[in-house]
This record gives C-alpha cells, sequence and structure tokens, in this order.
C-alpha cells in the first residue's frame, strides 16, 4: 500500500473531506475507536479540546491514508492490520482513532486519522522520523502480499519525484490540474532550463508565468487565482532557485504577470480547451450515464443489504435476549451459573453474526468494485481513442480538463 501520512489541525475541515459522497462513490465510517461520541466531526472537536490544554502542539490530528494497487482486491481485515501495525510503530498504540473506507473507480482505499493528544498526560505523541517508517512499512506490505513494488519503493527509500503532499493535492484539485501531472511538467520546466531566461520560457509554453511572490519569493501564476511555489511545484530549495534564476526582486509581482498573461489571451486558450473537452464529453455521454446509473444501482444495493443486516440484527439480539430466564427463574439460573454459560454463547454467536455480516459487505463490495473497475477501463479505452483522433497535446492542464470523465484520482 502506498502510505501518505500528515500531522495537522482542522478536524472539521477532515471530517467533511472523509464523508465526502461527492468525490467518492460509498464512504463507510468503520470505526470510532476510543472517542465519546459515534460522529466522526464530533469526535474530532473532542480531540482539539484536549488539544487546547497543551501548550505546545497546534496539530492534534495524524491523518494517513492507505492506497493498495489498483488491481488489488484489498479487504477491510488488510487495512486494519496496516493500521494496528503503523500504530504500533509510531507510537499511536492505544489512541483515539478512526477508520473510513472510500470506493472510487472501482478502487477500495482507506483513511485512518488518530488523536495525538495523550489525555493522561495532556501532551501530544512525538512522532519523529514518521514519514520513513511508514516507507519501511509500506515496502513491507508489498512484499507480504506479493504487489508489484512501484518505482518509489523499488529502490527502497528513493521517492518518486511526482509524489505530492496534502496541499499540492487540495491545490491541483482547485486548479482542475492532475497533481501528479503538474508537478511534472513543473519539474520538466525546471530540467530544461539553465537560467532565468530559458526557466521563464519554458513556462510560458505551459501557459505560466514567472513573478515575484508575497513570502514565497520565486512563483508561477496563471490566469485563475492560484499561486504556485516554485521550490514545492520544482521538489527543489529556495537556496536552488536563487542560484539558478537569481533574485527574486528583480521579478515583476504576481498581479502584473497574471495581467500580462490575460492580455496575451491565455484565457482564451484556457477556454478553448474546455470547449474541445466538452466536445469530447457530449461524445462519451452514453458511457458516463451508463456510470452514474451503476454508481445509484450499487449505492442502492449496499442501502438494502444495511437494512436488511439491522432488521435481521434486531430479531437475533431479541432471541438472545429470550434465552434468559424471566422472575423467579433468573435467580436459580444466576445461582446455578447457567446465566453466565448463557452469557458467553450469547457472545460467540453475537460475534459470529457480526463476522457473518462483515462477509456479506465484503462480497457485494468487491462485487460492485469489478463491475466498476471493468467499466472505467472501458471509458479509459475510450477517451484514449478520443484523444488520438483529436491529437489532444500531451499536457497536464489539457488532460485535466477531461479528468471528471476518467475519475477522479485517489487522495
Amino acid at each position: 500500500m502506498i502510505l501518505k501520512a500528515s500531522e495537522r489541525a482542522y478536524g472539521q475541515n477532515l471530517a467533511r473531506h472523509l464523508l465526502n459522497v461527492e468525490d467518492n462513490e460509498h464512504v463507510e465510517l468503520v470505526e470510532l475507536r476510543g472517542f465519546i461520541s459515534d460522529d466522526l466531526a464530533e469526535a474530532f472537536k473532542e480531540a482539539e479540546a484536549l488539544c487546547r490544554g497543551t501548550k505546545r502542539t497546534s496539530k492534534y490530528l495524524f491523518s494517513l491514508s492507505l492506497n493498495p494497487p489498483e488491481d488489488a482486491n484489498a479487504t477491510l481485515e488488510d487495512f486494519e492490520g496496516a493500521a494496528q501495525r503503523i500504530e504500533e510503530k509510531l507510537g499511536l498504540s492505544g489512541q483515539p482513532r478512526a477508520l473510513v473506507l472510500h470506493d472510487k473507480n472501482g478502487r477500495l482505499h482507506a483513511h485512518v486519522v488518530w488523536s495525538k493528544i495523550d489525555a493522561e498526560t495532556m501532551t501530544a505523541k512525538q512522532l519523529p522520523h514518521f514519514k520513513r517508517k511508514l516507507m519501511d512499512i509500506a515496502h513491507d506490505l508489498y512484499l507480504e502480499h506479493g504487489w508489484q513494488l512501484p518505482s518509489g519503493l523499488e529502490a527502497h527509500g528513493k521517492a518518486r519525484a511526482e509524489n505530492y503532499e496534502l496541499a499540492e493535492a487540495q491545490q491541483s484539485k482547485r486548479a482542475k490540474c492532475d497533481p501528479e501531472e503538474l508537478k511534472r511538467l513543473f519539474q520538466n520546466c525546471w530540467e530544461v532550463s539553465d537560467d532565468l531566461t530559458s526557466f521563464r520560457a519554458a513556462l510560458r509554453e505551459q501557459g505560466f508565468g514567472l513573478a515575484r511572490g508575497d513570502r514565497r519569493g520565486f512563483v508561477a501564476v496563471d490566469t485563475s487565482d492560484e499561486i504556485y511555489s516554485l521550490s514545492r511545484w520544482c521538489g527543489v530549495k529556495a537556496r536552488e532557485l536563487k542560484a539558478r534564476l537569481g533574485k527574486p526582486d528583480e521579478l515583476p509581482d504576481i498581479d502584473t504577470v497574471r495581467a500580462v498573461l490575460i492580455s496575451e489571451g491565455e484565457a482564451e486558450k484556457q477556454r478553448a480547451l474546455e470547449e474541445r473537452a466538452e466536445a469530447l464529453k457530449s461524445r462519451i455521454k452514453p458511457m458516463l450515464v451508463a456510470r452514474k446509473e451503476m454508481i445509484a444501482q450499487h449505492r442502492a444495493a449496499r442501502r438494502a443489504l444495511s437494512s436488511q443486516q439491522t432488521s435481521r440484527a434486531t430479531e437475533e439480539a431479541r432471541q438472545r435476549s429470550s434465552r434468559f430466564a424471566r422472575g423467579l427463574g433468573l435467580i436459580w439460573e444466576f445461582v446455578s451459573g447457567k446465566r453466565a454459560k448463557l452469557r458467553k454463547e450469547n457472545a460467540l454467536h453475537l460475534a459470529e453474526c457480526q463476522a457473518r455480516d462483515r462477509r456479506e459487505r465484503e462480497i457485494l463490495g468487491a462485487r460492485q468494485r469489478k463491475e466498476r473497475r471493468e467499466l472505467e477501463l472501458q471509458i479509459r479505452a475510450r477517451l484514449n481513442k478520443l484523444r488520438e483522433l483529436e491529437r489532444e497535446p500531451d499536457m497536464a492542464r489539457s488532460h485535466s480538463l477531461i479528468k471528471d470523465m476518467s475519475g477522479p484520482r485517489l487522495q
């Protein structure tokens, strides 16, 4: 599994993201451990309230995403096992945590969020070198499951240049761009240039302008409101930027560069790309309708199964309760030890029923994900053929315009 994690605050924003059914076809809150509330947003409020009693941190949550390979059939047990291993490795054992499953484009992935605040000591758990430790665990998980190692793990400890953090993913989403392709675009511009003039020209070919940022030094801008930190997107340090480009003070400010881009017709070029994307969308509309209908059918099937299991669980609970004696017979049942025996039998029966329900949900989910993957492959094949016919440029910004047709990327 690819493991991406960050220490963070703003638990309410995270709760909305994790429960977002617009970007995810199916969302399931599997576990809330160690919290008083059974509501995700309220649980994160509890962690935030504890954080206010500490002095040395404002980031009270540790958020982790677990993404198995595209062709892997990972189960809830796999995610739970990975989460258990991770919390033991990082020193988070016993901390309150939430586990959320997301189904997207026929792929199952998970998010686990721990509270970093130790309620007994009112201090935040320290997580030194957590990225390196997660890399170790990810490497082991790939080998144990027999999955093909991604390029970033083949040479263990060597990160892929296109890896991106949460902030980059959020910015690329606002800009309607694929984060990996956008990062590759900036890195290519950096690699093919050797001074300020050539770097500015390389960015300009891709629709960006080079500007002096308010706080970041060198930044790239386009005709939108986004400002791209070049040290972040190019993957280089600020001193490397200065060594090649000189001082940012000599560059125009953000508003000036953006005005030039608009005057030179970048906005019109972007609208033209959007029009071409709409034309492609109209040609693939039947398959997009089929996707929407399939998602609706799958959601309805899951609701029906949940309702059926709830009704059955209620009846089974009633049957277990009816096994106990009433009135005076209760005294004899207690004294003879029969009541304790019945409790053990009922507990075993309850565990068996819960395991059965879990298997039923996993079987349904696996079947639905197989159907979605097959449809998604058809959609992607059709899109690739249309792109060839349209001779769409191989650029991150043009590809991102039809991102909604090929499905959202996992985050």
